[in-house]
């Protein structure tokens, strides 16, 4: 597997606040998958040429820390995955002073929720269209 770091900040202030933050991508079974990490700004020209094209994105959604919904949403508009499974948001055993995920998937079609921390995917069985999965908070 190899894997491919893009630098980004984990802030709108060139990391000025909050330091530097890596995107991961990687393929796996032709299947590639991009991890945003703790991004706090938008993406881009050169980051989302960087990213080229995506099948599944693991993407902060709940602000403060990190993007919030409506960054991670343009966020998503720009690069088009298959598969969107959002994170760092709060829940029930998580406190921190950020929001839910129901902020990033109102409105949106094709949006699952899981009772499972984990799911599969394949290629070959990705979705025609967008879908949005939210997995069960491990923390």
């Amino acid at each position: 597997i190899e894997f491919k770091g893009i630098p980004t900040y984990h802030d709108d202030a060139e990391g000025k606040s909050r330091g530097s933050n890596t995107i991961l991508c990687f393929e796996v079974d032709g299947v590639r998958v991009c991890h945003l990490g703790d991004l706090g700004h938008p993406l881009n020209d050169k980051q989302v040429a960087e990213l080229g094209s995506v099948d599944i994105l693991l993407i902060p959604v709940g602000g403060f820390f990190t993007i919030g919904a409506k960054v991670a949403s343009q966020v998503c508009d720009r690069l088009k995955p298959k598969v969107i499974i959002p994170m760092h948001f709060r829940n029930d055993k998580c406190s921190f002073p950020i929001a839910s995920v129901d902020e990033f998937i109102r409105g949106k079609e094709g949006v699952s929720r899981l009772d499972a921390g984990e799911v599969e995917f394949k290629q070959g069985e990705l979705p025609a269209t967008t879908k949005t999965v939210v997995l069960k908070p491990a923390l």
